[in-house]
C-alpha cells in the first residue's frame, strides 16, 4: 500500500478534527440546555439562544424580571 501524501493526510486530519469539534459542541450544548432547564425549574426565566451575526456567539439570557 502506497503512503498517503502530506496533503491527503492533512485533509483526513481536518475531517477528523471537524467530527471531534461537532461532538464536543453537541456535548456542551446538551449540558447547557440541561443547566437552563434546571434554572427554569427553580422558577427563573432563562433561555439559551444562538446569536445571529458576525461572531455567531451563543448567549444565556435571563428573561424579564418578575413583578413583585
Amino acid at each position: 500500500m502506497a503512503e498517503k501524501s502530506a496533503i491527503q493526510r492533512i485533509k483526513e486530519l481536518d475531517e477528523e478534527r471537524a467530527k471531534i469539534f461537532d461532538q464536543a459542541k453537541e456535548e456542551a450544548l446538551q449540558k447547557a440546555t440541561q443547566a437552563v432547564a434546571d434554572l427554569n425549574a427553580l422558577g427563573l426565566k432563562y433561555q439559551l439562544v444562538v446569536a445571529e451575526g458576525k461572531g455567531d456567539e451563543k448567549q444565556l439570557k435571563k428573561g424579564p424580571a418578575k413583578p413583585k
